[in-house]
């Protein structure tokens, strides 16, 4: 099993070095150090990191929760807060992130790791769940479409565009497979043109009948 890559956001060098230490021997890997929020969104974005180990207090002008709604409506990714501010006013503020952890400084080992696994564990029950109920909305979706059709033709391609809108895949196509020969028969979405690239979608290839 590959070891959750955390990325640290501390602008004090010396204890972004000490937790970055510290993740390690907790088993950890540890893609980089930003020491701002600006840079946390620049280092997301190349690191592929699984989860935002976040400090309120941030270098730059964006602070650690401005950052960490950044990071979850472009990336979806799950932040935990590393603070020494657990007054009110901060307390709500955070909240407005959906921090999926809130560590007070100083803190051992222990805390660090149990909160980690259960910032992990709710985001990857939280994808599962999104993904099931968009799967749920999609065969809902195509049962209706099925029921109204009138062709073969209609069912697919009404089908290619539910997998796109319900399902929030950029590209859905369908196709048929006779032996080695493949016939596209409908598409719905945007591919940057990769399956004319990969030949996956010929449209001048012949079809069989609707």
């Amino acid at each position: 099993m590959s070891r959750a890559r955390i990325l640290i956001v501390e602008d004090e060098a010396i204890v972004a070095m000490d937790l970055q230490g510290r993740l390690t021997a907790l088993g950890y890997e540890t893609p980089g150090v930003a020491a701002s929020g600006e840079e946390a969104l620049r280092l997301t974005e190349s690191a592929s990191p699984d989860l935002v180990l976040m400090d309120i207090r941030l270098a730059g002008a964006m602070d650690g929760i401005a950052a960490a709604e950044r990071l979850r409506d472009r990336f979806g990714l799950p932040v935990v807060f590393l603070t020494a501010y657990a007054d009110d006013d901060t307390l709500e503020r955070a909240k407005f992130a959906d921090p999926f952890g809130y560590l007070l400084k100083p803190f051992q080992d222990r805390e660090l790791r149990t909160t980690i696994e259960m910032a992990l564990y709710k985001h990857r029950a939280d994808r599962n769940l999104r993904r099931l109920t968009r799967m749920y909305a999609i065969l809902s979706q195509v049962n209706q479409a099925i029921v109204r059709a009138v062709s073969r033709a209609e069912i697919l391609q009404q089908a290619a565009r539910i997998i796109v809108e319900y399902g929030a895949y950029p590209l859905a196509w369908v196709a048929w497979r006779e032996g080695d020969a493949v016939f596209p028969v409908a598409r719905s979405g945007e591919d940057g043109g990769l399956l004319r690239r990969e030949g996956a979608y010929d449209l001048t290839a012949p079809r069989p009948p609707a």
